[in-house]
């Protein structure tokens, strides 16, 4: 999971919203302007009899939003549910954001970035297969409302450990950027004149 514990994820002029781990469960918090405890209220991680876990949670365009996945026998799903502000429940059901099949038993791992303004924002999956040298990537950009922007998808083939490390970045005009490291300083780089080497 990606997501940081006992974390402020979001804030407007008179509230702050903190998502906490504790008794084996995520809670929802509302705090006022001056951090002071509002409301608590555990996170709905279950729809019958399934079950999701928990990816990343944010403040966006004045709506709180939780990303999930369910990962089935063959593929991984994305979902997002919108938590009302007031009562910390959901406001609505889990609505798929994209599934992706599982590539010969790998699956998607899920990164997710806010522009500098909190305008627009980046869901990126990345499926990686270090035994083949080949990388499967989908991105997915949104603006209010979660109106999708735009979206593609590509591939390519990679030596060696490939891109790692990965940190996507997304501008408030939409366009993405990913700074991957390509090579890492290891007692062998000391006698050699590139002992770092990333790539945009």
């Amino acid at each position: 999971c990606t997501t940081s514990v006992h974390k402020i994820f979001g804030h407007d002029s008179l509230n702050y919203w903190v998502i906490k781990h504790y008794g084996n469960q995520y809670h929802i918090e509302k705090l006022d302007q001056n951090l002071n405890f509002v409301a608590t209220e555990p996170l709905r991680m279950y729809e019958g009899l399934r079950t999701y876990e928990p990816e990343y949670f944010v403040h966006f365009h004045d709506e709180l939003y939780v990303f999930m996945t369910r990962r089935g026998f063959s593929d991984i799903t994305l979902y997002y549910q919108k938590i009302d502000k007031n009562t910390l429940m959901p406001s609505t059901g889990f609505i798929e954001l994209t599934t992706i099949d599982f590539v010969r038993g790998n699956w998607a791992d899920f990164h997710f970035s806010l522009s500098r303004n909190r305008n627009t924002l980046l869901v990126a999956a990345r499926t990686k297969m270090n035994w083949s040298g080949v990388q499967f990537n989908e991105f997915y950009v949104f603006g209010p409302g979660l109106s999708l922007k735009w979206t593609t998808k590509d591939s390519y083939e990679f030596k060696g450990q490939g891109p790692r490390d990965n940190k996507y970045l997304v501008d408030d005009q939409g366009n993405v950027s990913i700074l991957s490291l390509l090579k890492r300083e290891s007692i062998l780089s000391l006698f050699s004149d590139v002992r770092n080497l990333y790539t945009i």
